[in-house]
Parts: C-alpha cells; structure tokens; sequence
C-alpha cells in the first residue's frame, strides 16, 4: 500500500484553481488531472518543506516536466533563479520555525 503524502489532494486542488496548460509551452492540458502535469520547481528530495506548497509547483505537460527534471532547465523559460532564492528561502524558514526536518 502506498504511504499517503498529502500530495494528491493538493494536486487536486491546484486542478480546480488553475488554467490546464503548460506553464512552459502554453499547450492545453486536457481536463483529465494526471500526476505527471504537477512538477515541483525545487525538487522534494532537495527541499521536503516544500513538497505540499502550491508555489512550489508548476503545471507542466510530460515533455516539459521531463525536461525540468532531467534535461537542461536553465534553458526553459520557466527558470527564474529569484523565484529559486524565495522558495529556499521560504524552505528555510519553515525548517527553522516549525522544525521541519527531512525524512
């Protein structure tokens, strides 16, 4: 059985609050929400405090998550290394006010 992580629940509220296209290419998303539309802009691994932030994540079709994840993401129009300090700094807080700590 797979651990519940909260993550489906967010995702679906960003579903209903949010046009469904790709922040990167402007491509419709269809009106079926699929996990892989939803891609943390500071990975969960690095960053766990933001894994359930809606700011921390875009809506992105398959390719363009992909891209982000794996491929060159310096090149993407999404990039934006203010919008990185911010959430890492917004991570910071939160470990250092509630005592978020890993897993």
């Amino acid at each position: 059985m797979a651990r519940k992580t909260g993550e489906l629940d967010l995702f679906k509220e960003i579903w209903a609050e949010r046009p469904h296209i790709c922040k990167e290419c402007g491509c419709h998303l269809g009106y079926m929400l699929a996990p892989h539309f939803f891609s943390h802009y500071i990975s969960k691994g690095s960053e766990p405090a933001l894994r359930l932030d809606k700011e921390n994540i875009d809506l992105l079709c398959f390719k363009h998550h992909h891209q982000w994840d794996h491929g060159d993401r310096k090149k993407m129009k999404i990039y934006d290394e203010d919008r990185i300090a911010q959430l890492k700094l917004k991570a910071h807080k939160q470990r250092t006010t509630y005592g978020y700590q890993s897993e």
